[in-house]
């Protein structure tokens, strides 16, 4: 055999061993990167506090006679960044919401003398993780 051969064979190992030593057993995290962020947990429910169950909704200021503005409050719950505030008409199942609402308490205007239903949803508004790029070399 000659030395030309010995020189591919050792350069073929060489190139073998650095493409496999720039690949890793975790998910494609090299050493010396971060970890992925681990997503938040998710929160807990809120108990609902005003208006009160069964309540009417007469009373309060408002944009019209037929209006009133009726106040919500709730409990905040663990973990919650924000919370989505639903109040539907329990005759015409109309919707009114208010979305990303950050403290545990906002106000609607809504028709008086109707039943309503309402829900708060808590959620966790996470931020923005940074986008990581990947690439090949040889």
């Amino acid at each position: 055999m000659t030395i030309r051969f010995y020189l591919k064979s050792l350069f073929t190992v060489l190139i073998a061993g650095l493409l496999f030593s720039c690949t890793t057993d975790d998910g494609g995290i090299l050493p010396g990167e971060p970890d992925p962020v681990a997503p938040p947990p998710p929160p807990s429910a809120s108990a609902l506090s005003l208006p009160a169950n069964n309540e009417a909704c007469e009373a309060g200021q408002g944009s019209g006679a037929s209006t009133a503005t009726v106040s919500f409050s709730w409990s905040a719950a663990t973990n919650a960044t924000a919370y989505d505030l639903s109040v539907t008409n329990t005759a015409t199942n109309a919707v009114s919401s208010k979305n990303n609402v950050t403290g545990t308490s906002t106000t609607l205007d809504l028709e008086r003398g109707q039943t309503y239903s309402w829900k708060v949803t808590s959620k966790t508004i996470a931020p923005a993780l940074p986008t990581r790029l990947h690439g090949t070399f040889l």
